[in-house]
């Protein structure tokens, strides 16, 4: 929240054949490409380890959404 100048954040997890955590807020979002800040290149590489998916996505009406998965064993 603090780099982001966000004042929301929601985040969700759902298991079910996979693991899944949702974390977003309402902030002015990331830089063009993300995935070279060490933090989120480390979740991206252990998704992939583990079967699994990074994404994020800019949100239409401001801020980001951050989603890993990855099926459970």
């Amino acid at each position: 929240m603090r780099h982001a100048h966000a004042t929301t954040v929601s985040v969700e997890l759902v298991i079910r054949d996979e693991v899944t955590i949702e974390v977003g807020d309402d902030g002015i979002g990331l830089a063009a490409d993300p995935t070279h800040h060490s933090g989120l290149a480390n979740l991206a590489a252990r998704a992939e380890q583990a079967g699994g998916t990074f994404t994020i996505e800019k949100r239409p009406d401001g801020g980001t959404l951050l989603r890993w998965s990855a099926p459970l064993p």
